[in-house]
């Protein structure tokens, strides 16, 4: 129901955003035009931030991080058919490692004005 919500609200509302970790997926099978951005950072700079996020030690953020990716790459491929290490149908991927916020907009904004312009 959640991913049927996600296509009707992209198909009645062109200006709206969307995060999930499957909309891009999603969108792109279902031909729904969208600009589609993967926010990426090394391993390393995630671990360490989901640790602080999480207040927990780096080797913990480690392998609980590990272990939930397994998961989601296991649960994605056999329900949807989806390999979430395809970054193929993304528009723009933005490395945030070492970016500031507001870079991270600027990419962003930068980006959609190269995708509109296509």
């Amino acid at each position: 129901m959640i991913d049927e919500r996600i296509l009707e609200t992209a198909r009645s509302s062109p200006d709206i955003i969307l995060e999930s970790r499957l909309s891009a997926y999603m969108l792109h099978r279902n031909g729904i035009p969208a600009f589609k951005i993967y926010l990426d950072a090394s391993p390393e700079i995630r671990f360490a931030r989901i640790g602080v996020r999480e207040d927990e030690s780096l080797e913990e953020a480690i392998r609980k991080t590990e272990e939930r990716a397994e998961s989601e790459a296991r649960r994605y491929m056999m329900y949807y058919g989806i390999d979430i290490g395809d970054k193929s149908v993304y528009d723009l991927i933005v490395d945030t490692g070492d970016k500031t916020p507001e870079q991270v907009v600027e990419a962003i904004i930068d980006g959609m004005e190269v995708f509109r312009c296509s």
